[in-house]
């Protein structure tokens, strides 16, 4: 699994860390950051960490959450204010 992280964070310079399932080979949890002043380039750069998690071909995505965190008063292009706009799928 380390051949993941490695590759995941080298090539999209993001912040990616083993957060769960330490305790059994057969499931690995990764909790990584994406931060941006454009919430497209973040959203865009999230989904292709996930297709490159894939595209690694040793493991299979189950789950995935994410959340949205706004830290200015300032609308993003959807109209989304602040840490009001948190987002979780």
């Amino acid at each position: 699994m380390r051949r993941i992280k490695d590759r995941v964070r080298s090539k999209y310079h993001i912040a990616l860390v083993e957060v769960g399932g330490q305790d059994t080979w057969q499931r690995l949890v990764l909790g990584f950051s994406v931060t941006g002043t454009d919430r497209g380039y973040t959203e865009a750069t999230v989904d292709k960490v996930l297709r490159a998690i894939e595209n690694v071909g040793e493991a299979r995505i189950a789950n995935v959450e994410r959340d949205a965190l706004v830290y200015n008063d300032e609308p993003f292009s959807d109209g989304g204010f602040g840490l009001d706009d948190v987002e979780t799928e």
